[in-house]
């Protein structure tokens, strides 16, 4: 048996840890920063009980998350607003897509969290993973300039790229 048959085990082995070892690699980053951006405001990980998005068109997104504490169920919503120019092949075929993915705003239990509080939720979940030469890439939100900006590290709005030198340079109208 040559080398590399004998190392296939270990590494099919190896690929199936990894993918079983994510959260739920089908759930869409939306739902996930939600869940994630809720258990920093309450100070630890509540039980899911469930969850549903609701895409309104150009009025937006809404991903509406249902959890249980230690005295009471709750309910969280997170608002995205339409983000896409142009429908494209992605956006037809998953058209969650074509929303920001950052929220405008959250509400646990009909109380409004605040712009400052979302950037410290951003903050809280994303610095311990980023590492310090990383670029984040964003839909260009107000939270996650803000978040780059405390962090140091590099930020690229996706929705808005940047343009290359001589871009705009064109002869003048005759």
């Amino acid at each position: 048996m040559t080398d590399s048959l004998r190392r296939f085990p270990m590494c099919a082995i190896l690929i199936g840890a990894a993918v079983a070892g994510c959260a739920n690699p089908r759930e869409d980053v939306r739902l996930t920063l939600c869940k994630d951006m809720v258990a920093v405001e309450l100070g630890a990980v509540p039980s899911w009980q469930g969850s549903a998005v609701q895409l309104r068109g150009y009025q937006g997104a809404t991903v509406t998350v249902r959890f249980a504490t230690a005295d009471r169920n709750q309910q969280a919503t997170c608002e995205y607003a339409y983000d896409a120019v142009d429908d494209t092949a992605l956006i037809l075929a998953n058209p969650i897509e074509a929303y920001s993915t950052s929220p405008a705003k959250l509400t646990i239990n009909a109380d409004a969290v605040f712009p400052k509080a979302t950037t410290e939720c951003i903050s809280t979940v994303l610095a311990p993973i980023l590492d310090p030469d990383a670029v984040l890439c964003s839909d260009g939100a107000a939270s996650y300039r803000s978040f780059a900006t405390q962090a140091k590290i590099a930020h690229q709005p996706s929705n808005n790229p940047p343009a290359k030198p001589g871009a705009f340079d064109r002869e003048p109208l005759k």
